[in-house]
């Protein structure tokens, strides 16, 4: 789902009656009508699969629409999933197919060049920190929307640190790494306040590197989804 256009569909909320038994004359009559949100914020997942390579697994929410898929060019390639709620109001994803990965031009040997010129998603350029790249990022992807809004660009430490304790772990180098939260606003087609969050990561292995992003957008609050992505 690299691209947040909301989706803005009938409610998908489910509902059922059941009678109470005792009291009065009436208590046959009286219902208790609940009503589920099927749409809300979820803790419980289902596993899928890239249908196509079956390359790798991922969970998703329970109940809502996903598809995992791996998108590849040469030596290139990235997992993309995505989830639209029953309500088709929010919209969470894990990676952008059309993100490149990066060699600096110093270091880059003649193939790599080539291949640069080949692939589209290769490229040469030097190393852009996260929060210097992803806000270019949501306005290139984003800034068409209607009534956008850049409101806010945060660094994320904790995400640094859990990356790198990773890297650790491999018995590998922590490698130069910088991440942001990027919150954004906009409408839909009807006027329809949208709330929107970029997850980035940049990650320099110094002859390349990489940038990675995950992120939602709902007519509710981010601050309700977020945990989903994590």
């Amino acid at each position: 789902m690299p691209v947040l256009a909301a989706l803005v569909l009938l409610s998908g909320c489910v509902s059922f009656s059941g009678s109470s038994e005792g009291g009065g004359p009436a208590a046959s009559d009286r219902r208790t009508e609940v009503t589920i949100d099927a749409s809300a914020p979820t803790t419980e997942t289902v596993l899928i699969a890239d249908p196509v390579e079956n390359a790798f697994t991922v969970e998703v929410p329970a109940g809502w629409d996903s598809v995992a898929y791996l998108s590849s060019e040469g030596s290139v390639r990235q997992q993309v999933v995505t989830s639209v709620s029953p309500d088709g109001r929010t919209v969470l994803f894990v990676g952008d197919p059309k993100m490149p990965n990066y060699w600096d031009p110093d270091r880059a040997n003649e193939i790599t060049r080539q291949f640069a010129e080949w692939l589209e998603l290769m490229q040469l350029q030097y190393y852009y920190p996260a929060d210097l790249y992803f806000p270019d990022y949501t306005i290139e992807k984003f800034g068409a929307l209607p009534d956008f809004e850049m409101l806010s660009t945060t660094d994320a430490p904790e995400l640094v640190q859990q990356l790198q304790q990773e890297f650790v772990n491999a018995g590998l180098g922590a490698p130069e790494t910088h991440a942001v939260r990027v919150r954004f606003s906009y409408s839909t087609d009807d006027g329809t306040p949208m709330q929107g969050l970029i997850v980035g990561m940049t990650i320099n292995g110094g002859d390349f590197w990489q940038a990675s992003v995950q992120g939602l957008s709902t007519d509710r609050t981010v601050e309700e989804y977020e945990t989903m992505l994590a």
